[in-house]
């Protein structure tokens, strides 16, 4: 008989199952057939009922329903997740969860990434169930709205806290701080409705200042021009 490689061999047909194969078991090369080293491999296909694979009871599964407060530890949620995200908006929302439940079933550790149902706007959370001797919760929420990318603090009903506009400027809240151009803006009082002047060195603009004086600095127990006299 001629040698041959084994891509010189030709193509079989559909397998059946009786086919025989060689195999090394470690002391000697023996032959065994196809079906015998499918039996021998994991299953085909699952074995779980559909409502196993969709139990959020379970430790360990990945969920591919809607994932909710009682989600198992290590679980990886697909679907709606408005229960989850209603600190952040209170549409139902849509996206992916992933999640490190604490033995209390807390979510102890969760990345979530959605939208809202209108898809308006588009988020980012990451937070932590917290610990009370550890300083508590802790959520970082990353927002996108109307162009904006917005930087959101706390878990439960989020604070705004600082904007990347959609035009280019920076804003702490509401207020501007710097434009497109990269001018810084100050907020802006009367002497009537100056801030507390604590802590010291910051500056604001002050809109009706005597003899035309606009910029004054605070001292940390009162507010000063430029060139030391007292605001009024």
């Amino acid at each position: 008989m001629t040698d041959i490689a084994l891509h010189q061999l030709p193509d079989s047909g559909p397998l059946t199952g009786a086919e025989i194969v060689p195999i090394d078991d470690g002391t000697a090369t023996v032959k065994t057939t196809v079906g015998a080293l499918r039996a021998g491999l994991a299953a085909a296909e699952h074995g779980h009922a559909s409502a196993a694979i969709a139990d959020s009871t379970a430790t360990g599964r990945a969920l591919l329903t809607a994932a909710t407060a009682s989600d198992a530890r290590g679980t990886l949620g697909l679907g709606s997740l408005a229960q989850q995200n209603a600190a952040v908006t209170a549409d139902a929302a849509q996206g992916l969860a992933l999640r490190n439940l604490s033995a209390g079933g807390s979510a102890a550790c969760r990345l979530t990434l959605g939208s809202n149902a209108d898809d308006s706007d588009a988020y980012v959370q990451l937070n932590s169930g917290g610990n009370a001797s550890h300083g508590g919760a802790r959520s970082l929420n990353i927002l996108a709205n109307a162009g904006d990318i917005c930087f959101l603090a706390g878990r439960l009903n989020p604070t705004l806290r600082l904007r990347i506009l959609n035009g280019g400027g920076v804003a702490v809240g509401s207020a501007t701080v710097f434009d497109s151009a990269g001018h810084a803006s100050l907020r802006s009082y009367t002497v009537a409705t100056l801030p507390t002047a604590s802590p010291a060195g910051r500056l604001i603009h002050v809109s009706d200042g005597a003899a035309g004086r606009r910029l004054a600095v605070s001292s940390g127990s009162g507010w000063s021009w430029t060139d030391g006299t007292a605001v009024a």
